[in-house]
């Protein structure tokens, strides 16, 4: 399993830098009703 410095995932989502990869995130984020943005200002 991959691992990300906390840090720099925080960097990524202060700049807007984040994407989903993968279909099952996509899903689950979609049936959540959340969109990138709901997931960047977490």
């Amino acid at each position: 399993m991959a691992e990300y410095n906390l840090d720099d995932v925080k960097k990524a989502a202060i700049a807007s830098r984040v994407e989903y990869r993968g279909r099952k995130v996509q899903r689950d984020i979609a049936n959540l009703g959340y969109d990138l943005n709901d997931a960047i200002d977490c």
